[in-house]
Order: structure tokens, then sequence, then C-alpha cells
């Protein structure tokens, strides 16, 4: 029986992550909501200064899963929020 669980992370293209969601629920897998995000989209986290944007979702045996993409961060932005967000406020450079 297993009785612990691990965490995995598999770094994929923008173009990818944007599809995730949808390519997911087609498998029958469900994203998760990921600190305080409904799993509508990817949401795009700063640690540091390096952005990444991911979505969470777990296997069969329950493990955590994500799918996730470095992102560039020209303006400095710090907060959370959903990809299209950031997309929006980063489309002038």
């Amino acid at each position: 029986m297993k009785d612990y669980m691990r965490h995995i992370a598999f770094q994929v293209s923008l173009d990818g992550l944007k599809c995730s969601v949808s390519w997911l629920n087609e498998r029958g897998y469900t994203p998760w909501e990921a600190f305080g995000f409904e799993p509508v989209e990817p949401l795009v986290m700063v640690h540091s200064s390096m952005a990444h944007a991911k979505i969470h979702f777990n296997d069969p045996d329950g493990d955590s899963l994500e799918f996730i993409c470095k992102m560039d961060n020209p303006k400095n932005i710090i907060k959370r929020m959903y990809l299209s967000e950031w997309e929006q406020l980063n489309q002038d450079n």
C-alpha cells in the first residue's frame, strides 16, 4: 500500500500548456485548484525573478503532477494571476 505522495513537474511548451486543461479533461483528468485559482486555465507564479505558468493535476495513484513552462517577466510582475491576464499585461513587450 502506498503511504506517500510524490510531486513531479513536466516542462512543456507554452502552446502545450495553453491547451492543457482541455487535453487533461479529454483524458479523464481533472486539474485542481491551486493557490486560490480555479483550474479554468494555467496560472502564473513568480519565484524570485523567475516566472512560471503551470497547471496541477493528480495521476490515478494520487501523485501530484504539474505541467510547467518558464515565462519571461519583462515587467517584473510579482503577483499570481491567470496566464491570459499575464499575456494581456505583457503584450506590449
